[in-house]
């Protein structure tokens, strides 16, 4: 899985620790700030998929404030934090923050700190990509459900039209339904079976007019946009190889 960003931002005042950072990071793109106001104006402009932060900052913003503010504007930022001064308030106060590690500057900080921040950013993508894809699921499943109550709206209406149509015995009627659509056929063979007629489907204006040659339908209902053909020049053909049907062609357009 790619990660999100190959930008790293390190917010400590030591000229030591951004030499170091540098070097451990050599694969990635590093930022450097020395305090709260240049890693606001760095954090605009790159956009970091990870933060490394000293807790102790110049000019009056220490470093849990400023992953605070920064979290804000992104939830799935990675944070570490890197101190020379901690204490157990700064460590309950991290935690709560939701930083991915709190770690002390020691002479092994380094290997300790590429693995915090690699392990990080790759929590934090996976989190990105199942954000997304139950965001993608929902829009399909709201898709699905309006598509439904469209078809359950195109049934009513076909019985309706049916019901119009005339005193011939339903049982006798042969309907023909087209569509380039293989689940809305299904649908709508299955739904007026149930209510007694005999049917049969076609995927293409290509397959209608073979079944139209060799028997003739009481009731064809197409969509308007076929693959191979539009619905409404289907029906004229249809008009002139068979003129009955006529008043029971029946045109619907589930777009």
């Amino acid at each position: 899985m790619a990660r999100r960003n190959a930008t790293i931002l390190v917010v400590d005042g030591d000229s030591r620790i951004h030499k170091a950072c540098s070097q451990a990071f050599s694969d990635f793109d590093v930022r450097i700030a020395s305090n709260a106001d240049e890693a606001s104006t760095a954090f605009e402009a790159s956009k970091p998929g990870a933060l490394v932060v000293e807790t102790t900052l110049d000019g009056g913003v220490d470093g849990l404030t400023l992953v605070d503010q920064l979290r804000t504007s992104d939830p799935d930022l990675a944070v570490v934090v890197l101190t020379a001064t901690p204490s157990a308030q700064s460590a309950v106060r991290a935690l709560r923050l939701g930083v991915d590690d709190y770690l002390i500057k020691r002479t092994d900080s380094m290997s300790q700190l590429k693995q915090s921040v690699r392990d990080g950013i790759r929590t934090h993508t996976r989190r990105a990509e199942v954000s997304r894809v139950l965001h993608e699921l929902t829009e399909l499943n709201d898709a699905f459900l309006e598509n439904m109550q469209t078809l359950q709206r195109a049934n009513l209406d076909l019985e309706s039209k049916f019901d119009a149509a005339g005193d011939q015995d339903p049982d006798a009627w042969r309907v023909l339904v087209v569509d380039d659509d293989v689940s809305i056929v299904a649908l709508l063979e299955t739904l007026l079976r149930s209510q007694g007629f005999e049917v049969d489907g076609a995927n293409s204006g290509a397959e209608a007019r073979s079944l139209f040659a060799e028997q003739r339908f009481d009731v064809v209902v197409t969509d308007k946009n076929l693959g191979d053909a539009d619905g409404v020049e289907l029906i004229g053909e249809i008009h002139v190889a068979s003129p009955d049907s006529v008043p029971r062609c029946c045109r619907f357009d589930y777009s």
